[in-house]
């Protein structure tokens, strides 16, 4: 089923926004004041964001895009790497959630 953009604004314009840990895996770039990738030319980037998708919670933990068009073995090797780093990618999620809560309450924070 094709949908227009309007038939999803439609859609998502009375969802509520569900807060997501969102990373994104970057290949074969290069080097710069920003990007930092490994020697295989990836990179592991971790933002907060807020979406208007379907999130039930526990049931639901993860949902994962893929690209059209991703190389499996791109795709493989990023996922093995976020798995490498599980951790710490879950430990930026709570290190946020503790710094909005600090934030809101009006007290300084740095990263932990």
């Amino acid at each position: 089923m094709t949908h227009t953009n309007q038939d999803l604004l439609n859609a998502y314009a009375t969802k509520p926004a569900q807060r997501f840990l969102q990373v994104d895996g970057f290949c074969d770039i290069p080097g710069d004041d920003v990007m930092n990738p490994d020697p295989h030319g990836d990179q592991l980037m971790l933002t907060i964001t807020h979406e208007l998708m379907r999130s039930p919670g526990a049931h639901l933990p993860i949902r994962m895009l893929i690209h059209e068009g991703a190389k499996p073995d791109d795709v493989r090797r990023l996922l093995e790497k976020v798995l490498e780093d599980l951790d710490g990618c879950l430990g930026y999620l709570r290190e946020e959630t503790d710094r909005e809560l600090l934030g809101r309450a009006g007290i300084p924070s740095e990263p932990f």
